[in-house]
């Protein structure tokens, strides 16, 4: 198998490192820089690369080259909070983090705190891309609130897994106005 026969490309460049070659042997280890970067990628046997070691030629080679088509999945990414960051809200108001893909609430996704003191709730939005914690009463006037995603409380829909949770909890600060 000649240098080359392999390549692994996922958007861009052959991002094999090495391990793409070899003299007498039936299986090639490749090597890449992980992670993979996340989305399409492509893995390629060039047929004109691959030569067989028996004398009974032709074929010397693979008929057509392989291709193996796959996905690298990507966390969760935050995509928008309601309140945002340092807001002023009213007392009726909920804490929202988006993401861009559908989210589960694997128990206690999103806490609040006014005050420095537990706000009580309940999360929505589980299945899809916006979950949402509403507090079970109004919020103190004049409270300084704090909104919290915990990332290892919220898991994509997907099946392909890893990355599964956020990269980072989400922390966003608010105050509530005094009317």
């Amino acid at each position: 198998v000649a240098a080359g026969a392999l390549t692994l490309t996922c958007g861009g460049t052959n991002l094999i490192t090495g391990g793409d070659s070899g003299s007498g042997v039936t299986t090639l280890s490749p090597t890449f820089a992980a992670p993979l970067p996340a989305g399409a990628c492509v893995l390629s046997v060039l047929a004109a690369s691959v030569d067989d070691a028996d004398l009974a030629d032709p074929p010397a080679h693979p008929v057509a080259d392989h291709l193996v088509h796959f996905t690298v999945d990507a966390a969760p990414a935050l995509t928008g909070t309601v309140p945002a960051e340092g807001a002023i809200a009213g007392a009726g108001t909920v804490a929202s983090f988006t993401f861009d893909e559908n989210v589960a609430d694997l128990g206690g996704a999103i806490s609040l705190a006014c005050g420095g003191a537990p706000v009580a709730g309940s999360v929505t939005g589980s299945g899809t891309a916006t979950l949402t914690f509403t507090p079970s009463s109004p919020l103190s006037e004049g409270a300084s609130c704090t909104a919290t995603a915990l990332a290892s409380a919220i898991g994509d829909s997907d099946a392909a897994d890893p990355p599964d949770h956020p990269a980072a909890d989400t922390v966003r600060n608010f105050a509530v106005d005094s009317a």
